[in-house]
Order: structure tokens, then sequence, then C-alpha cells
């Protein structure tokens, strides 16, 4: 049985969640809290195996009851906002939140996620001070320089996505000569947040990609809601409206695929996440050619995809997010810089 702890200072709000959850098999409300201070306590004492908590309360509001239930006893933490989600997205990934549900969305989507965030590990979540701009390595940028052609890294992840590309990002080199293209699984209205966020802790370029952007060296494109995201001839991005792959789009499938094609100029990382999406994509990149790695399974959250792409033999290293970092700063010694005046 699932043990939820539930956090909301509206009383109808909390009588509605505890009945969804009453009817769904396996789930089991452990505790009711109408405020964050509460909630923080009742995480503590009835040790839940994941707390649905408002963002909006008096007293101790939702990001700072989740930054207490954090230090204090790291679980799980689905956020419940009405607010629009690029006013409280990036505070709560910082805060350590684990997903995020609108309130117009609870039922059976909620208990679905409720089930799929019991299964976490937390450690990833621990709350972490934001990183300091990173110093610049090996591949230090000069003040001017022309990148023909760069490494193209190609990047998924899902589920504790956020925190494993923030610690993936922000010990990347900026002057590498290396371009990126992420999918990252996220709902719809929270990605622009989300990469706002994780430009504050890198040097790199982050953007959501559009049709016809080209990858460029030291500039990070993330794939748009409800797209997949390809990489086609010269290095340009294509944006592909068909049916979503396992269930999802964007898909990393998708995206591993489409870059075949580059050979050793490929690098595929698959990072935590439930399910399989990836797997055979980065197995059909190392056959190509591709340099292949997954985040091992003590860094990962859910260590779902990378698992499924272990099995089929796609990963020729397990890594950290931050050994992530080195691997590709190492690999991406390979391709000239053509300096300019």
């Amino acid at each position: 049985m699932i043990r939820v702890l539930v956090v909301d200072d509206s009383p109808v709000i909390r009588e509605r969640v505890r009945l969804e959850l009453d009817r769904a098999a396996g789930l089991q409300v452990c505790g009711v809290a109408s405020s964050g201070r509460q909630g923080v306590r009742l995480a503590v004492e009835l040790q839940p195996d994941v707390v649905l908590m408002d963002l909006s309360m008096p007293d101790l509001d939702g990001f700072e009851a989740t930054r207490e239930i954090m230090h204090l006893r790291p679980v799980p933490v689905i956020a419940l906002t009405a607010m629009d989600a690029k006013e409280v997205s990036r505070k709560a990934f910082e805060c350590g939140a684990a997903e995020f549900l609108q309130k117009d969305r609870i039922g059976p989507e909620m208990c679905e996620l409720v089930r799929l965030m019991a299964g976490m590990k937390v450690v990833g979540l621990r709350v972490r001070e934001r990183a300091p701009r990173p110093a610049l390595g090996a591949f230090a940028a000069e003040p001017r320089f022309s990148l023909e052609p760069p490494g193209i890294a190609l990047v998924g992840a899902s589920t504790g996505g956020p925190q494993a590309l923030q610690e993936l990002l922000s010990a990347l080199p900026e002057g590498a000569p290396v371009a990126y293209a992420v999918v990252q699984h996220i709902a719809r209205g929270f990605l622009q947040p989300l990469v706002g966020w994780l430009a504050e802790t890198t040097r790199l370029r982050l953007r959501i990609a559009k049709a016809g952007d080209r990858l460029e060296a030291g500039t990070v494109l993330f794939a748009p809601d409800d797209w997949h995201l390809l990489v086609g001839p010269n290095d340009r991005c294509f944006l592909d409206g068909s049916a979503p792959v396992q269930g999802v789009r964007p898909s990393v499938d998708a995206l591993f695929k489409s870059g075949r094609f580059l050979g050793p100029r490929a690098l595929g990382l698959l990072m935590t996440g439930m399910g399989s999406d990836g797997a055979e994509g980065l197995r059909q990149l190392r056959e190509a050619g591709a340099t292949t790695l997954t985040q091992s399974e003590e860094s990962s959250i859910i260590y779902g995809m990378p698992a499924a792409a272990v099995r089929l033999g796609a990963s020729q290293q397990q890594v950290s997010p931050r050994e992530a970092a080195k691997v590709i700063s190492l690999w991406a010694a390979r391709f000239p810089i053509r300096r300019g005046k």
C-alpha cells in the first residue's frame, strides 16, 4: 500500500484529493495537513511514500515546506498548483519538488503519478545550493572562434531530469566545440520555466528549439512541448508532430534515431527516467559509431530508461551527471576549433 500525505489549506481540495486517492487501488491517505508547517511535521512523523503539496498556503508556503521536508526527511513531493507554471516551477525545482500537477487534473492522472513517484529514490532531490558560475576549463573560449563542425551531444531525460540536467549543465565548459539537443519529458507549460532555471546555472546558451534552428557549439536546444525534436542535414533542427513514441512526444528515441547519420560526431546520453524511451535509439547510435553514455544507477532518481539501455548493450559507460560532463569534455577534444582573428 502506497501511503500519501496530503497538504493543502483548502478543505474542498483536501477532500477532493482524499476521495480520489481512496477510490484508487493500492493508495492510502496516511495524513492530511492544512498548512505547510503541519505538513512538514507530519512528513517526519508519518514517513509517507509520497507528499501531495499545495504551493500557495499561509504561514509556511509549499515551497518552503518542500525545502524543509527535503532537508529533514527526503520523500517524493508532487507540487499541486492552480497558478501559472511560469510563476511557480523554477522556485519549486530549486526547493526539491519531483513533479508538478495542475489542480484541474486531480483525478486518475494524479493517482497514476503518485504510483510512479512512490518508487523514486530521493537522494538526488536533496536541496542543493545554487551552483556557482562554472570556471572555464581546458576548453576555454578565446575572444573569437568558429567551429567546423561541432560535435553534437544528444541528451534524453524524464523523471528526475531537471535535477540531473542542472548537475550536468553546470559542470560543462563554455568553450568546448559541442552543440546539445535535449529531450526532457515534462508537463505542458513547465518547459520554459525549467529552461530559465537551468540557464542560471550554466554558461552555455539555452533555448527551446524552433524549426530550422542550427545546432551550434555552446548552445543547448530543448525539444518544445508536444513536438519531436530531430537532427537533420547541416545540423539543422526539425520539429515533427507525428504520433507519440512509446506514449510520449517529444520522444528521446526519435531524437537519438535521427542522429544516427552523425556517426562518431554524435554522443548520446540517456539520463534518469521511467520506462524505456531512448534505449533503442541509444543502441542504434552506438551501432552507428557514436559515443554512448547512461546515467549510473546510484545517481539516478529513477533507473528505468538507463537500465533499459544497459540491458540492450547500448551503453558504453555509466556515469553520474558530473562525470558525464568530464567525458563530454574529453570527447570534444577530437573536434577542431578553427580560430578567427
